[in-house]
This record gives structure tokens, sequence and C-alpha cells, in this order.
């Protein structure tokens, strides 16, 4: 029970405290734009998660009336953060 639970909600959890975790960042000069990419890339990771989260799936489903709506989310969310980890590479490659 307990297992279930933690490798049900662990992933979404963690997601959003490494979100919150590195929200100072967004504090720091806009020169460090590689790390804002980073924070982004945790940020649409957990969004994406959250969407594919049962009961969050068949809410925005209901709500919206639109079948698998919050799957095209979740995964153009991910997409997302895909591209967020390209930026912080480059950031990454081109600052050393």
């Amino acid at each position: 029970m307990i297992g279930t639970l933690l490798l049900s909600y662990g992933p979404l959890v963690l997601a959003w405290a490494a979100v919150v975790y590195r929200l100072p960042v967004l504090w720091r000069p806009v020169e460090r734009s590689g790390l804002r990419a980073h924070w982004f890339d945790h940020l649409a990771l957990a969004v994406g998660l959250t969407f594919l989260r049962g009961p969050v799936y068949l809410a925005v489903d209901a709500a919206a009336g639109i079948p698998n709506l919050a799957r095209l989310l979740g995964h153009a969310s991910v997409l997302v953060a895909c591209w967020c980890v390209q930026v912080y590479f480059v950031h990454l490659a081109l600052s050393s």
C-alpha cells in the first residue's frame, strides 16, 4: 500500500519540489538564461506529470469535453521540457 502510493505520487511530488527549490533562479540576472531554462524544464515536466495523473486527467477531459485533451497537454508539456533541456545544454557548452 505505502509502496504503491510512493511509486504513484513520488515522481510528481519530487518534480514540484524541484520547481520550488530552484525558484530563486528567477531572481538572478538575465545573463544566466541557461539556468532559467533549467527551471522552466522542471516546471514543464511537473506540469506534464500533473496532467497525466489519473484524477487530473479525468477532470481536464470532463471539464473540456474533449477526450484525451489532458494527454495531449501532458505530452506537449514534456516536449517543452525537452526543448528547455536543449537550451540548458547549449548554455553549459558555451559557458566553459
